[in-house]
């Protein structure tokens, strides 16, 4: 990469940098920077725009609409004129604009809430957002809203004295409820009523349903779950609103099965006994709740004050009392030893590891004697044969025959030739199935041997001709009982 993108590179990342940008155009134009603007930290935007000319306000706009390093940005109105000046939409018509901050003109106010929702929607780096005092409507709710539903790591949202009425709460919460990340959520001194607590109870709702589906999911993996990892809102602060009975009704009935906001503030909102004892009954339910202020709500009387105060001190005493019991170390029973989870992940590494090896070392083991029993069977060679053992009485070589199924050349014929092929023919083993299947061969065949028989003999004599006559139902040839009456002639 060359030298001249590199410089282009670094200029480009400090242009992204609100302050470096503010004090380069400031020098450009020859204006001293504002000390309430370049004082604080690098990553903190927070000043009060009452006295901030129109020069000025253009400077802070161009920077801001770029800057991707702020992490908190804090924009506050001492005073809150309740709307803004739309006639004065133009930088020639807000510059006449004289005894009156000139963030009230359209021109200038327009242009800011553009330069902060860009802000909010690429600066993944900002955590803090307060709009404090602004005279925010219903269109520029519209546009902060879009941005918050696009950023993933703001945290806090405060819209403290602005003028956002029921409607503004209404868009607000919309955005907020599908948001997991911000956590604290300030509409304090907003113009809000009875109804804004039913848009704050949805939004709980809602919450409340993808938190418990997490905290499932969790369950099933690690079957304990900690309410503090499931990431949502924990404070909700809606203070000096006409919020009312009605308003708080909703709150606390949705706050009854709750287990993961900690904080309500409801101080100065026109609250009565009736609504006091909404938040008994919510508090009875309710076990997470650790601050449910209901300060300067002058119409509630003394003795149900007390009671909420008592049950809030007894809820914090007891998440105090839970807190510490498992900070401490816990004592394992008798015979059981405290494993931590590093020392536990070695422990199975080493018992798998071990495992492993045993079955290799089984496994070759086992190989080792198969080889070794082929290669004892291979030597032996051996084979079903059958040797008889060779005796001068035909009728035991006849028996042995008989009983094994054996189909052996006769005698006769091996006489007639004279016993030289003898041990040349071999000995054929024939199962009972196929012997009872050869019956007729065999009659044909002794025919043809006593044919050969006589031809040899001479074939007139009477008393060496053997006149064989077999009947169709006499049994086979058997090769021995026959070639004893037989008188043999040997020819010349």
């Amino acid at each position: 990469m060359s030298k001249c993108s590199l410089s282009s590179s670094k200029k480009t990342n400090r242009m992204r940098n609100f302050h470096f940008r503010y004090q380069e155009l400031c020098r450009s134009k020859n204006y001293a920077p504002i000390p309430e603007v370049t004082m604080k930290s690098p990553s903190l935007l927070d000043f009060f725009g009452d006295r901030i000319h129109i020069e000025d306000w253009l400077l802070i706009i161009k920077s801001l609409v770029y800057d991707q390093s702020l992490q908190n940005i804090t924009l506050k109105l001492r005073k809150n004129p309740g709307h803004v000046l739309e006639n004065l939409n133009t930088i020639k018509k807000a510059r006449m604009l004289k005894k009156q901050p000139v963030i009230w003109t359209r021109f200038i106010f327009c242009n800011l809430i553009n330069a902060v929702s860009n802000n909010i929607e690429h600066n993944q780096n900002l955590t803090i957002l307060k709009l404090e005092g602004l005279p925010i409507d219903y269109e520029y709710l519209m546009l902060i809203a879009k941005a918050v539903s696009k950023n993933e790591n703001l945290q806090i949202l405060s819209f403290n004295r602005s003028s956002i009425n029921d409607q503004g709460c209404d868009i607000i919460c919309n955005a907020v409820k599908y948001r997991r990340n911000i956590e604290f959520l300030s509409m304090s001194q907003c113009q809000l009523t009875g109804s804004s607590g039913n848009h704050i109870a949805n939004m709980i709702r809602l919450q409340k349903i993808y938190r418990y589906s997490d905290s499932w999911q969790n369950a099933l993996r690690y079957n304990n779950v900690d309410p503090e990892s499931i990431p949502g809102l924990r404070s909700i602060i809606i203070s000096q609103n006409n919020i009312g009975d009605n308003g708080i009704e909703a709150i606390t009935e949705i706050l009854k099965d709750d287990a993961f906001i900690k904080e309500i503030d409801v101080s100065e909102c026109g609250l009565t006994d009736a609504g006091a004892k909404f938040i008994i009954d919510c508090l009875k339910l309710n076990k997470t709740l650790t601050e449910f202020r209901i300060k300067r709500n002058n119409e509630i009387s003394k003795a149900l004050l007390q009671t909420i105060y008592a049950q809030l001190e007894n809820l914090y005493e007891k998440i105090k009392y839970y807190e510490r019991k498992l900070s401490e170390d816990p004592q394992p029973p008798e015979g059981y030893t405290l494993i931590k989870t590093d020392e536990l992940e070695s422990i199975i590494k080493e018992r798998d590891e071990y495992k492993n090896k045993a079955i290799s070392k089984l496994n070759s083991r086992k190989v080792f004697y198969l080889k070794k029993m082929r290669k004892a069977l291979s030597e032996t060679k051996y084979k079903e044969t059958l040797r008889f053992p060779k005796t001068s009485n035909n009728s035991h070589s006849h028996h042995i025959l008989e009983s094994h199924k054996i189909k052996r050349t006769p005698p006769l014929y091996n006489n007639l030739v004279g016993g030289g092929i003898e041990k040349s023919m071999g000995d054929t083993v024939q199962t009972p199935v196929s012997y009872q299947k050869n019956q007729l061969s065999k009659q044909s065949e002794e025919q043809n041997l006593f044919k050969i028989f006589n031809d040899m003999s001479g074939g007139d004599n009477n008393d060496n001709n053997y006149n064989h006559q077999q009947s169709k139902n006499a049994p086979p040839f058997s090769g021995i009982d026959e070639a004893k009456s037989v008188k043999m002639k040997r020819p010349n």
